[in-house]
């Protein structure tokens, strides 16, 4: 809520103090385009992770709320628990995990994780990479090309 009622407030206050509405346009592209480049930024960088990453058997044993937001799938790798890096959503939870969580033993995958740490990357972390970067880009170019 508050990241609606911030921008608003700052509008408002500019327009008070009599700043031109194609400035305080121009400021909320840029914002825009910023945010946009530190997204394909954060893909791009969790695309070369996986170049170093190795593929590793594991087992689904639960879906954890996270602290903030968000659920987590728990693995079991080397006898250890580990979650998930991405979070999941109410809706891919349904879509992607319900029927492993279903059965009882939990359910043997392969996951990938990067060095000796345990950064786990399953199928839905794949896809939110290989569906947030190319999204991204596009985004990003399009602003900078001035569609957006």
């Amino acid at each position: 809520m508050e990241f609606i009622i911030a921008p608003v407030i700052i509008i408002v206050i500019l327009v008070l103090l009599g700043v031109p509405f194609s400035t305080i346009a121009f400021g909320i592209w840029v914002v825009l385009l910023s945010l946009s480049a530190l997204s394909e930024l954060f893909f791009a960088f969790s695309f070369l992770l996986l170049l170093f990453t190795k593929r590793k058997p594991a087992t689904l044993l639960r879906l954890e709320k996270g602290k903030k937001a968000g659920l987590f799938a728990v693995y079991e790798i080397d006898e250890k628990e580990h979650r998930n890096t991405f979070p999941t959503d109410a809706v891919l939870e349904n879509k992607l995990y319900a029927k492993h969580i279903s059965q009882k033993d939990g359910v043997n995958v392969q996951v990938l994780r990067l060095f000796s740490r345990y950064l786990v990357f399953d199928n839905v972390t794949l896809l939110v990479i290989f569906l947030g970067l190319p999204a991204f880009l596009i985004m990003t170019v399009a602003m900078l090309a001035g569609v957006l």
